[in-house]
């Protein structure tokens, strides 16, 4: 009978130098897996960073465009919202203000009065107003106060304008001029919030 060992290979008996190859050849194997798997991870890690990197960057700039988007969008809104109120506030200013300012007039001639009063207790006080206004100003006095005092009409004075004079100080009443500042202020405000809207 025909033996079939010589088909098949003897693992029993293997040659010791065959070994030392056969060692020497896995250890380079697994080296050289260890360098291919840490060289897929190095590749991989940069792929992950450079897309992070391209997200944040992405991202930042979305996020400028949204803040310049909105802010264009704010001072926009800004500006339709003035150049609708500029005429409601303008009207206020000038024709509404002047009429309640006027109406209050005799009420801030009596306590100036009263105040230069406590200054100047024997003393006679002197009311100096524009001839317009020189019959209602005695009117409201009249009922408000009583004498020492006494009241003249000055053609130099404006409707919104009253000098007080006692014998030790002299106080104004310039309506028309804090009429005007308020007018000026307005026109100043309206100027500056068209300047400030950004060209984008």
């Amino acid at each position: 009978m025909s033996s079939l060992s010589h088909r098949y290979h003897d693992f029993g008996t293997a040659d010791v130098s065959d070994v030392d190859g056969i060692g020497i050849g896995v250890e380079a194997m697994q080296d050289e897996k260890l360098q291919s798997f840490e060289a897929g991870y190095q590749a991989g890690w940069e792929d992950a960073v450079k897309a992070h990197t391209t997200d944040r960057d992405r991202i930042a700039s979305e996020l400028a465009q949204s803040l310049q988007d909105m802010s264009f969008t704010y001072y926009e809104a800004h500006s339709k919202l003035c150049t609708s109120m500029r005429p409601l506030l303008h009207t206020v200013v000038t024709k509404i203000l002047p009429i309640a300012a006027h109406a209050t007039l005799a009420d801030q001639i009596v306590d100036l009065i009263n105040k230069m009063l406590v200054a100047n207790a024997e003393g006679g006080i002197e009311i100096a107003v524009s001839p317009p206004q020189l019959d209602a100003i005695q009117d409201a006095l009249n009922l408000k106060i009583k004498p020492p005092f006494s009241l003249t009409a000055e053609p130099a004075l404006s409707p919104g304008q009253v000098y007080l004079r006692a014998e030790t100080n002299e106080r104004e009443i310039n309506l028309d001029a804090v009429l005007g500042g308020m007018a000026e202020a307005l026109d100043a405000f309206f100027l500056q919030s068209r300047q400030e809207i950004p060209r984008g």
